[in-house]
Parts: C-alpha cells; sequence; structure tokens
C-alpha cells in the first residue's frame, strides 16, 4: 500500500496506475487510515474546494458592484478634493501629519473610541468620534486623489513614473477600499496569518488583492503619501493587525504611451 503523508499524496500514488480496481483499492487504503487522519484529510479538502469554488462569486461578481460609492458620494469628493488644493508641498505636511497617528494616539486623542482588537471585526461609526469621522474621510478622500486626481480636479502632484499598488485584505473587507477605487482588479486569494496573541487567527483566509496602477512622483513621494495614508485607514476603519501592501515600479504600460 502506498505510503503517504496526506490524501492528494495518497491519490496521486494510486492514479498512477489507474485502472478499473480503483475504487476497491481506495477504499481498502483509506480503510487502512487512522480515523482522526480521515477527519482531517476531508476537513482541509472540503475547506480548499470551498474556497476555490466561493471566492470567485463573492468576490468578483454582483456583490462588489453594489458595493461600489454612489455617484452623488464621489462627485461630493471631488469637491472636497478640490478645496484641498493638493500640490507637492501640501501633500509633504499631510504625510507628516497622518504618520504622526497610531492605534494608542488615535485613542488617546479621541478619534477612537472603544475599539476591537485589531483583526476582529472592521470599525464602524460606533468606534469613532466625530474628530474620527472627519479624519476617515480626510483619510479617503487623499487616497482618492493619489490614484485617480488631475490638475483639473485640484490635484497638482508632479507624476513622472508608473507605479502598482497591490493592496491585501480579507474578502468580508475588501470593499472598504474597493468602493470607491475607479479603476481596480480584484483577485481572489487564500492566505495564513497566525496572531501572535491568538486572538485572531486566520488558516486558508479567504483574501481580495486589490491592484491599482498610478502616477508617482520622481522621489516617490506619492508612494509614501499612499503607504501613510492606509496606514490611518487601516487604524480607523479596517482594523487588521497588519495590512499588507506593496508598491512596485513599472518600466512600461499600455495607460502612459
Amino acid at each position: 500500500m502506498p505510503d503517504s503523508d496526506d490524501l492528494q499524496s495518497l491519490l496521486d500514488a494510486l492514479d498512477a496506475s489507474l485502472d478499473a480496481t480503483f475504487e476497491t483499492r481506495l477504499r481498502d487504503a483509506l480503510a487502512e487510515k487512522p480515523r482522526a487522519w480521515l477527519v482531517d484529510e476531508l476537513t482541509r479538502h472540503v475547506l480548499r474546494e470551498r474556497h476555490l469554488a466561493d471566492a470567485p462569486r463573492s468576490s468578483l461578481t454582483h456583490r462588489h458592484a453594489r458595493a461600489m460609492e454612489p455617484l452623488a458620494e464621489r462627485r461630493q469628493r471631488l469637491q472636497r478634493i478640490e478645496r484641498m488644493r493638493l500640490d507637492d508641498d501640501a501633500l509633504q505636511q499631510t504625510i507628516d501629519r497622518f504618520r504622526s497617528f497610531d492605534r494608542a494616539a488615535l485613542e488617546s486623542g479621541g478619534f477612537l473610541i472603544a475599539p476591537p482588537h485589531q483583526g476582529k471585526e472592521a470599525l464602524d461609526g460606533r468606534h469613532r468620534s466625530a474628530a474620527g469621522e472627519a479624519l476617515l474621510q480626510e483619510a479617503h478622500d487623499v487616497f482618492y486623489a493619489l490614484l485617480y486626481g488631475t490638475p483639473t480636479q485640484g490635484v497638482r502632484l508632479t507624476r513622472v513614473r508608473r507605479d502598482f499598488l497591490t493592496a491585501t485584505l480579507p474578502a468580508a473587507k475588501a470593499m472598504l477600499l474597493e468602493r470607491f477605487m475607479l479603476a481596480v482588479t480584484a483577485t481572489p486569494a487564500a492566505g495564513t496569518w497566525l496572531d501572535p496573541e491568538g486572538l485572531s487567527d486566520d488558516v486558508e483566509a479567504r483574501n481580495i488583492l486589490l491592484q491599482v496602477e498610478f502616477g508617482d512622483g520622481r522621489d516617490e513621494q506619492i508612494s509614501a503619501a499612499l503607504i501613510a495614508v492606509l496606514r490611518l485607514i487601516n487604524y480607523l476603519e479596517i482594523n487588521e493587525e497588519i495590512l499588507y501592501a506593496r508598491i512596485e515600479h513599472l518600466e512600461r504600460s499600455t495607460l502612459v504611451m
């Protein structure tokens, strides 16, 4: 009988000599395995198949279409962004201010109100004061402006190169960023996160990769601002222990000739 460490290895070994007796031999092989092994392997198999079947439906279809920011709210956002008069100097001031906040500072400053442990559910209006709501709205507006803002919208940032942002979020929280992103690629992915405190472990977690191309400055100032604003949005709303995002430089792109 094949010596295997998991169900897939057992199937592969039997499949190598697949014939009319496969079902019988499979049953005999499984009958020799300990009950705990069978339970573990069946659970892993079902979870893997469930993830592959459910993730595309829940992340790339009509649920996200309904989560898009309404046009009226987008217009209000653009009006607020135009009033910011965001240029290179103003952006640096914004980066410095956003970097001054961490979770402890937001709680002690009265922006957050008894928020749950990071890694648990996303924060909503119950966990933010009026000042916290205003700061989150500003962070959303700056995030939008960094990705899509143009001079006609009052965003006069120097953009001389193309970069690529990838943010990884739990599927249940992806719409918190995606809802006001004009052009984004959303891809389902499985991941594992073990909380050092053991309070929010996720094994084979259903994640969404949000990917978008944007124009960056010569000194990567816009990239730095995106990282700063994403950290602030995480503290105020997404509420992950670690919100993973990375930025890569693009040598070529069809978006710019």
